[in-house]
């Protein structure tokens, strides 16, 4: 039991390591900052020289689609990323229960004493694999209903979009892909380390 706690404590240290998300001008100047004093998600920033540089050729309504995609594209991120916590404990509590069971059997066999401390063992960790596996499906709804989410907003901005006549097919409007994605990832490294 020992031993499979320590691999256990290892799985936890292994999926705590973070990524880097680059730091903007505006966040790094304070730690105030980073996160709103309302207890909202949003970051207080960008300022306005951000939004001019990171998403100059947008209007307002453009960069309020492209932020709340970028929010939605963060917390699928990071659902993903729990999701891949959740995957490892189940894995570790299926070997667990595997080992249980057989010690289980093995103890029915020779009438070893500690049969009933190794049943409720077993019963109590077929019980966190059960809510393990609950939590996954659960995560996994909740990241498909976030991809339709950024899908839809996705749509809303190409159809605000194509109204703009500056877009329409003009390869030498502001508004291109790279502009997009430039703004896009602003908001989304924001958001990603700004929410829990």
């Amino acid at each position: 039991m020992k031993f499979s706690i320590a691999l256990l404590s290892s799985i936890l240290a292994v999926c705590s390591v973070t990524t880097a998300s680059p730091v903007y001008p505006s966040s790094a100047t304070s730690a105030e900052t980073s996160t709103p004093a309302d207890g909202s998600d949003s970051p207080e920033y960008p300022t306005s020289a951000d939004l001019k540089e990171y998403c100059g050729p947008f209007d307002d309504t453009e960069v309020s689609y492209i932020k709340d995609s970028g929010k939605t594209h963060a917390k699928i991120e990071k659902m993903f990323k729990k999701l891949e916590l959740v995957s490892y404990y189940i894995s570790f509590e299926k070997g667990l229960t595997t080992e249980l069971q057989q010690k289980v059997e093995t103890m029915k066999q020779t009438s070893d004493n500690g049969l009933s401390a190794a049943e409720a063992e077993l019963k109590m960790h077929s019980g966190i694999l059960v809510k393990l596996e609950a939590e996954k499906q659960e995560r996994m709804d909740k990241s498909l209903s976030l991809i339709d989410e950024n899908k839809f907003l996705m749509g809303e901005l190409k159809q605000y979009m194509s109204l703009d006549p500056s877009t329409n097919g003009d390869p030498t409007s502001p508004k291109t892909t790279s502009a997009y994605e430039k703004c896009h990832k602003f908001f989304l490294d924001s958001f990603m380390q700004a929410l829990p």
